[in-house]
């Protein structure tokens, strides 16, 4: 099954420094990384433990990512693809 992340979400991801989750890889939950997309930066893929511009993946799901900065907390999304 092919995912995409919701398209209401995607301006509001891209306008603010949070991480938008494009894909996840792996076997969960110890051995997988996620692919994410920072305005303005190339997609990459992380681990959980990883930090990127303050963000730290904390928790991987088959379709969601949690990211922790401070107290603050976001997860990021895929849904279905119709």
């Amino acid at each position: 099954m092919l995912f995409e992340t919701q398209p209401s979400l995607v301006a509001t991801d891209m306008t603010t420094d949070r991480p938008m989750l494009v894909g996840v890889a792996g076997r969960l939950p110890d051995d997988a990384e996620v692919m994410i997309r920072l305005p303005g930066e190339p997609t990459r893929a992380i681990r959980r433990g990883d930090t990127v511009m303050g963000w730290t993946l904390t928790a991987i799901a088959a379709d969601r990512a949690v990211f922790t900065r401070g107290a603050e907390q976001h997860v990021s999304t895929l849904v279905p693809v119709p």
